[in-house]
């Protein structure tokens, strides 16, 4: 969280989520993060660089400058309080911020497929309804590209 270093593993109160496209050239050079464009509704590009442009026209217009691996990834935004961390373990209660979990697309399937599962034990009575999830970080490594997905569970213990 910032620089704070959490450890691998954080427990959450998810508060509510949503999707969120990132628009970008399909490269990782400098232009990468200047040309790098997010909308909210899939359709119009947010903030004052793009806003009002829509997210098809930007990424032909990308496509038009020779980028020809410009597209549109769907990531999500959960937002909780982090209630515990690997390495600090419990916050107590009057100390919790809300914080953003920014979910890549394989994170948000790993949410997506967890909170399916988890609604139909629940709905089954096979399990206990939770307050509390536990996200796990886990490097990951692609050639060059290092970065970060998370899995999803019920807290153990």
């Amino acid at each position: 969280k910032g620089t704070e270093e959490l450890g691998g593993r954080i427990r959450i109160e998810p508060i509510s989520f949503n999707k969120r496209w990132a628009v970008g050239t399909g490269t990782n050079d400098s232009e990468a993060n200047e040309k790098f464009a997010v909308s909210y509704d899939g359709v119009t590009l947010a903030g004052a660089k793009h806003g009002g442009m829509t997210v098809s026209a930007y990424v032909n217009a990308l496509k038009a400058e020779g980028y020809e691996k410009a597209g549109v990834s769907e990531y999500m935004d959960l937002f909780c309080f982090i209630v515990w961390t690997e390495k600090g373990g419990d916050i107590p209660n009057d100390q919790r911020e809300m914080v953003l979990l920014q979910c890549s697309p394989t994170s948000k399937g790993a949410w997506t497929a967890f909170m399916t599962t988890r609604g139909l034990l629940e709905a089954k009575g096979i399990a206990k309804p939770l307050e509390i999830v536990e996200a796990t970080a886990e490097k990951r490594v692609s050639g060059n590209n290092r970065y970060t997905n998370f899995s999803f569970s019920a807290p153990k213990g």
